[in-house]
């Protein structure tokens, strides 16, 4: 009974399995780069490109982090002004006040009835104000970027879990499709020799021709496996290059197979995955961050003490009541002054910040019942993937097993093929039968290292506090 190529099917199943997230790369360069997969995480933590990204954006959340800092320092501006207008005075002085704004008028006595002439005036100054006590406001609008810090590192921290996983997973479909071209490659050397068993048998007359064309169609079918296995190795590599971060290289796994760790009872598991997810170690900073936001804005009605210090000259077109009129006639700032002065700035009420802290407060109960739903999707995550490696790793000694009797059942094939008491059908069958399951035994030994992988993902085993 003709049967389909499970040479074929297995590398099917084996590109499925070893596809990944990041694009597939051809392979370019002519030297291969042997590494074990303790040096593909570290090419990975140094190439990955998405970690380098994850890196900057932690770096641009203390940028913003030092701006509300910043307000303890003192701010210096200059000025330089002309203009025209009336001059109907009273004896005042102020300083600018935010939101107010007060025309300097200066020269005369207060008048009974307004001069509408415009005069010139002119001005140039310097000027600084000092921070000296903001009741708590810079110091919560600092919390409130710390905490996007932290939100920048669990997340980076996800990220890495995520190419380390993509990097094992890579690792190990190399392993499995390099077992898969030695099987290949075993089974087209049995075939050859089966040929050359039928052609010496049909020499001697002992054998039909229809034996040994069948042993040359067996040895073609078994060339173009090896072919495609071969394939499957070059693509598996490519997509190792490119979880490394270095689609255009190429490497190769070291043929010593990593050991799965050892692996706790499924409630520590749990609890580890919990304590330790960057999902929800993230969410969690989420929830801080927001919190923390909300107390900025809230901060931003609290009152604010600074110190002015001013030094200007000025002068103005229209002719004093007492004393000589300024050099210029109010074309040149001649006239210097200077001022020091502390101000108690206070807010009254903005509608505006009322209304961000409501929507901030709405936000922070909206974080917190995503934190919930994704502690519940890591349990989830958790027991899915702690059942998948059970069970891949209770299939695996069937699979032994199958390999074994397999190999038993073609030595007996052969053994009764030589002596004239089998056919090339039973010879052929039992060929594919220990092809299939070697290849099988290759992919279970995968779907094992890849669960064991997938399991370490779930529970963060690769975050470093």
């Amino acid at each position: 009974m003709a049967r389909s190529s499970q040479l074929s099917m297995a590398l099917i199943a084996l590109v499925i399995l070893a596809a990944s997230p990041q694009a597939r790369a051809e392979v370019g360069a002519p030297s291969v780069r042997v590494v074990s997969l303790s040096e593909a995480l570290a090419l990975a933590h140094q190439h990955q490109p998405s970690l380098h990204v994850a890196a900057a954006r932690i770096d641009a959340a203390r940028a913003d982090a030092a701006v509300p800092r910043a307000e303890w320092l003192p701010r210096v501006s200059a000025g330089l002004q002309f203009d025209v207008g009336t001059v109907n005075q009273t004896s005042a002085s102020n300083f600018p006040v935010h939101g107010v704004d007060i025309a300097r008028i200066a020269g005369r006595s207060p008048v009974r009835s307004p001069d509408w002439m415009p005069y010139p005036s002119t001005f140039v100054g310097v000027g600084a104000r000092q921070e000296l006590y903001d009741f708590g406001r810079i110091a919560a609008q600092t919390a409130a970027r710390d905490a996007q810090v932290r939100v920048e590192s669990e997340r980076a921290r996800e990220l890495q879990l995520d190419v380390d996983f993509g990097v094992e997973e890579a690792f190990y479909a190399v392993l499995a499709a390099k077992d898969v071209l030695r099987a290949a490659h075993d089974a087209l050397d049995r075939a050859k020799a089966d040929r050359a068993l039928a052609e010496a048998g049909v020499r001697s007359g002992l054998r039909p021709p229809v034996e040994l064309a069948r042993a040359v169609a067996e040895e073609a079918r078994l060339e173009a496996g090896v072919a495609r296995a071969d394939g499957g190795v070059r693509e598996a590599r490519a997509v190792l290059a490119a979880t490394l971060g270095e689609p255009a290289a190429d490497f190769d796994t070291s043929d010593v197979k990593p050991t799965a760790g050892a692996v706790t009872d499924l409630g520590a598991a749990i609890d580890r995955a919990l304590a330790h997810s960057p999902r929800v170690r993230q969410l969690f900073a989420v929830v801080q961050a927001r919190e923390l936001e909300t107390k900025a804005i809230a901060a931003e009605d609290r009152p604010n003490v600074v110190l002015d210090l001013v030094a200007f000259g000025w002068a103005g077109g229209v002719k004093p009541d007492g004393g000589p009129e300024a050099f210029g006639n109010g074309w040149a700032p001649t006239v210097p002054n200077y001022a020091a002065g502390i101000s108690l700035l206070i807010p009254l009420w903005d509608a505006r910040t009322d209304a961000r802290e409501k929507a901030s407060k709405a936000r922070e109960e909206e974080q917190r019942l995503r934190l919930e739903e994704v502690r519940q999707d890591v349990v989830a995550e958790v027991r899915g993937t702690y059942t998948a490696f059970d069970v891949a790793k209770a299939v695996l000694p069937s699979l032994d097993k199958a390999v074994d009797a397999a190999r038993a059942n073609q030595e007996q094939a052969e053994a009764r093929f030589k002596s004239g008491l089998g056919t090339s059908v039973e010879l052929a069958e039992a060929e594919a039968l220990l092809a299939e399951a070697e290849i099988r035994k290759a992919l279970g030994e995968f779907d094992v290292a890849r669960t064991r992988a997938a399991l370490g993902r779930a529970l963060a085993e690769g975050v470093t506090e």
